[in-house]
């Protein structure tokens, strides 16, 4: 068996794993995971302004609010699902904040809003169209 093999294997076992809902169980550790990672990232950066100085306590501090943050959210009820309609408007207000930085050249505020704005729907609408065409291949297991 070589490399292509195995992770073509792997992958369709992740795929298994999906399709046939036995994520289930684990949904609420992955949410968990997902949201930790997530808060613990934001407090970490947070506290770099809050703090001035990024010290073993004030990490500590991070660390644990991104977990009884991400354990609140999880008891709750909140769920990564619900947070999946929006991920294409994250992914267009990154295009956006690249296409602006990218930009930086010119002076006038406006006129590069204005160009970062129709440049980010260009892109958003030729790749739109580019995937729209695209059809996934048939795989023989």
């Amino acid at each position: 068996m070589g490399f292509a093999e195995d992770f073509s294997n792997a992958l369709v076992k992740i795929n298994e794993f999906l399709s046939s809902g036995s994520y289930e169980p684990y949904s609420e550790l992955i949410d968990f995971l997902f949201f930790s990672l997530l808060f613990i990232s934001v407090y970490m950066i947070g506290a770099r302004y809050a703090f001035r100085e990024l010290g073993k306590p004030e990490k500590m501090i991070a660390v644990v609010l991104g977990i009884f943050t991400s354990l609140l959210l999880v008891l709750e009820g909140f769920s990564i699902t619900l947070l999946l309609p929006y991920v294409q408007w994250v992914l267009y207000i990154l295009v956006f904040i690249v296409t602006s930085f990218l930009l930086k050249g010119i002076k006038s505020k406006f006129l590069r809003f204005v160009l970062a704005l129709l440049i980010t729907l260009l892109l958003i609408g030729l790749m739109s169209g580019f995937f729209a065409e695209l059809e996934l291949p048939e795989i023989g297991i």
